[in-house]
């Protein structure tokens, strides 16, 4: 970490540093967590570059944002909409509105002092029963294509964060160059081409 930043932090375009992933969430087979090894991991990071903010994330729709929040200079979630769980039974799309993550929002603004929220990660690429690219595109579009990505932007807007990160820009390539299926493709062009600053 400390010979990443180091490397890094003469470098203009890097504009904050993010310490660890998810670090709340249980996922996967990550190592127990340890709160104070992240307090240590965001001091050492402002040490070596007090000039940039450290942003710290959670998940949307599985924490309550509180244990990041308050940690980070700046606070990124992520927002899934459609994804595969073998724990809900397969294929699932959340029943929750931009309202759940605006009142999210408020919690951290209001106990965490937290003002500076941002999507860090969009879903713009499926979420399937195995590796992505053994699945048939049939089932990979139950999660994700063109028109899913468009109403994924659209959601995330209405939730109202400033800036908004999205997941899946190499999906969308190698669709377009592997598999001959350009629609998601240019669906971001378009996307970018409306909403880049």
């Amino acid at each position: 970490m400390g010979r990443v930043v180091e490397r890094y932090r003469s470098d203009t375009t890097v504009v904050k540093w993010q310490v660890e992933n998810e670090p709340f969430l249980a996922f996967g087979i990550c190592p127990s967590f340890d709160s104070g090894f992240l307090d240590q991991e965001v001091a050492f990071v402002k040490e070596l570059d007090p000039s940039r903010p450290i942003l710290l994330t959670d998940s949307g729709e599985l924490s309550l944002w509180y244990g990041a929040a308050s940690r980070g200079d700046e606070f990124g979630t992520t927002m899934y909409r459609d994804i595969y769980s073998k724990h809900v039974g397969g294929y699932f799309t959340y029943p929750i509105g931009p309202n759940f993550f605006r009142f999210k929002a408020w919690i951290v603004k209001t106990f965490a002092h937290q003002y500076h929220l941002m999507v860090i990660e969009l879903q713009g690429e499926p979420w399937a029963s195995g590796w992505v690219a053994d699945m048939p595109l049939e089932e990979q579009f139950r999660t994700m294509d063109e028109h899913k990505l468009r109403s994924n932007v659209e959601y995330a807007e209405r939730v109202g964060f400033p800036e908004i990160y999205l997941w899946g820009g190499e999906w969308w390539y190698w669709m377009k160059t592997k598999k001959d299926y350009p629609a998601v493709w240019e669906a971001g062009k378009e996307l970018f081409s409306g909403h880049a600053s």
